[in-house]
Order: structure tokens, then C-alpha cells, then sequence
């Protein structure tokens, strides 16, 4: 069964623990929310034909850098360098990695980690949207508004209404 295509998708945020569950073959991890309907569906038909696989060693080192993305989403100055060297690789080939298992670039995913947090907050909570903007890692509330618009289709303060 080494040969069969594992996905696992969830809500939580990766811990080394997590990561050392998930160290095999063919074994990808999404996060839930992170990726549109269509992006998912290609994941997973790309995950069943062998698209795109990495070796396992490889793999480990784009879920050791998504852990460290949970991890530390909140501090603003979180770069692409950063989580290169928190798996000792060159910010290059962890773009290169990264974008072939889980779809996205490095930044993308991290943008879109920032933005699922700032929903359920957004959702639970009655903190402005700056306190909120900032206690997910943008130190920027406009950039914070262009960002979220993108990805999600409108503004925080429209998706708060809504939700």
C-alpha cells in the first residue's frame, strides 16, 4: 500500500508531532479552508495520477515548513527566508517543493493561513479588524483589507456582516 496516494485535510494547526505522523510516502497535508474548491479538486487529481510527487525526504520538508508557518503566522516580519531556514533549505528550492505539493507558493499559503485565523476571529469575536489584522501577522490594516478582498471576495467588514 506504500503506493497509494494519501490527502489529509484539516482544521489544526500542525505541531512536530503532527509532522512526524505524517512522514511517509506519497502522504500530503492541505489545510482545511486554505485552498478554493477547484484548487482541492486538482490537488487531489494530481495526488491519484503521481503528479507532481516528491520523494518522502522532500515531503517532510514542505510539511516541516507549513508546521512552522502554523507555528508562527502571527509575527509580522515572517519572510520566505525565514521559513527556508527554519528546514535548512534555500528560500529557491522551497519554492520550487512547496508549489509542487501543496499548490501555492511559500508567501501565498502564509497569506492564506493569516486570512482562515482572521475569519474565525472575524467570526468570534468583536475586535476591530486592525487589532485583528495585526494579531495575525499583517502590520498593515489596509494591506491586511487588499489581501483578505483577494482572497476571500470582499472586505473584512462585509464578511463580518454576513457571518
Amino acid at each position: 500500500t506504500r503506493h497509494v496516494p494519501v490527502i489529509v485535510m484539516s482544521g489544526r494547526l500542525l505541531t512536530d508531532e503532527d509532522i512526524r505522523r505524517l512522514d511517509y510516502g506519497r502522504v500530503v497535508f492541505q489545510s482545511k479552508g486554505i485552498l478554493s474548491e477547484r484548487e482541492t479538486k486538482a490537488a487531489f487529481r494530481e495526488a491519484f495520477d503521481g503528479v507532481n510527487s516528491l520523494s518522502q525526504s522532500t515531503s517532510a520538508l514542505v510539511k516541516q515548513a507549513l508546521a512552522y508557518m502554523h507555528q508562527n503566522y502571527r509575527e509580522p516580519s515572517l519572510s520566505r527566508e525565514q521559513i527556508a531556514a527554519s528546514v535548512a533549505t534555500s528560500k529557491q528550492h522551497l519554492d520550487r517543493i512547496f508549489s509542487k505539493e501543496q499548490g501555492l507558493s511559500v508567501i501565498d499559503c502564509l497569506n492564506r493561513i493569516r486570512i482562515e485565523r482572521a475569519k474565525e476571529q472575524l467570526t468570534n469575536s468583536a475586535q476591530d479588524i486592525t487589532t485583528i489584522a495585526m494579531q495575525v501577522g499583517f502590520n498593515d490594516s489596509a494591506y491586511f483589507s487588499r489581501v483578505f478582498r483577494k482572497i476571500v471576495g470582499q472586505s473584512p467588514s462585509e464578511y463580518r456582516r454576513q457571518v
